[in-house]
């Protein structure tokens, strides 16, 4: 379907009135993933546009494990792990663990939730980068939420070497 490949390609760009417009003609699009499986709202925050990722998570009635994490939503984290518990060290078709990306977006409360339920502080990622959690958490911008993150994960037993 060329809408879903051209909301790909508007997120890429950062183009937030393609977004709009795309979702508004056809809102089933927000589901659209890349050819590596990484969800349109995932990409939206990897690129860092918020406002992106919030236009596509409007359209949409659920989001999975990852961009739940990814975008902080604790509640939705906690729901889809309790109902399914191995989701809490599952990987995304891009390698990443919930924990991770949590990590990575400085989602602290979600951190704190996917450990309680038995997340893995020192599993690498499933790509080319292996990075673990604690790598995900130095990478965030915020220096202060970075270092919480990293002092939990640290205190959770992520290998500091």
């Amino acid at each position: 379907m060329p809408e879903l490949q051209a909301l790909i390609e508007a997120v890429r760009s950062g183009d937030l009135d393609a977004v709009r417009m795309l979702l508004g003609r056809e809102p089933e699009v927000s589901a659209a993933r890349t050819e590596d499986g990484v969800s349109a709202l995932l990409l939206a925050l990897y690129h860092r546009r918020p406002d992106i990722a919030a236009e596509i998570r409007r359209h949409r009635s659920e989001v999975d494990v990852f961009e739940a994490a990814a975008l902080g939503d604790g509640d939705r984290v906690t729901e889809l792990v309790r109902t399914a518990p191995s989701l809490v060290n599952a990987v995304a078709s891009d390698g990443f663990s919930p924990l991770g990306l949590a990590a990575f977006f400085g989602r602290e409360a979600v951190v704190e939730r996917l450990l309680a339920a038995g997340a893995d502080p020192c599993s690498p990622a499933r790509n080319t980068m292996r990075v673990c959690p604690l790598h995900s958490a130095a990478a965030h911008e915020d220096g202060a939420g970075a270092a919480a993150i990293a002092r939990r994960l640290i205190d959770a037993g992520a290998d500091v070497d």
